[in-house]
């Protein structure tokens, strides 16, 4: 901090001594200028440069191969002390409740096409524990967007027997995963969503077929 005070000094000493009062009041109204155009659009700018950065990262899974090896009839997951709290708040609002998802495990592989060459990041390849869900009919998402028709609610990495916990590492290529996901009751396909790339097709069985199937 004191060395930046010291060189805005020496930098009004320099325009002082070349300029004079003229350059002076140059120097203060670009400096104005500056202050005021970072208060109005210096949020913008910030989240503009998340935006460029998120889409840079989620360019590793565009256009996605998706293998879908099972979809199966799964149970609730047990709600944590923030799904009871929000039950509650619901409760206290008198807000009616939402349609009851369905449950699945979802087990499929994902292979990014993108050549590692033409990445920003090709690093830090991609997270399974990003992914979300989305309707299939739903076209040019927003960022990240959540449309309420299905999401990942828990994962798995499977590497043979072994499944780990998809927050715990990146995936670099193909990777085999296994998925807890709600569905809503009205949803019959559903696409994956990365960042803002989307991809595969993920066809939900209607409930008579898992009737059917059970007898």
């Amino acid at each position: 901090m004191l060395r930046f005070l010291n060189g805005l000094v020496g930098l009004v000493l320099l325009v002082h001594d070349h300029f004079g009062m003229v350059g002076l009041a140059v120097l203060f109204t670009v400096v104005i200028a500056a202050a005021w155009a970072l208060y109005q659009y210096g949020g913008q700018l910030f989240f503009g440069l998340v935006y460029r950065n998120f889409r840079a990262h989620g360019k590793v899974l565009h256009d996605a191969q998706v293998e879908i090896h099972s979809l199966l009839p799964a149970p609730e997951p047990a709600p944590d002390e923030d799904d009871l709290e929000f039950e509650k708040d619901l409760e206290d609002a008198d807000i009616p409740d939402g349609p009851d998802y369905r449950c699945f495990y979802l087990e499929a592989t994902i292979t990014p096409r993108q050549d590692p060459k033409t990445l920003e990041h090709p690093e830090d390849g991609w997270h399974p524990s990003s992914l979300m869900l989305m309707e299939a009919a739903h076209d040019n998402p927003e960022l990240m967007e959540f449309d309420g028709a299905g999401f990942v609610q828990d994962g798995w990495i499977l590497r043979g027997q072994i499944q780990i916990l998809f927050t715990k590492e990146a995936c670099h290529g193909s990777a085999r995963i296994k998925l807890h996901v709600a569905v809503r009751p009205d949803c019959r396909r559903l696409r994956f969503l990365y960042m803002q790339e989307v991809f595969g097709d993920i066809v939900i069985p209607s409930v008579p077929a898992f009737a059917a199937g059970k007898n």
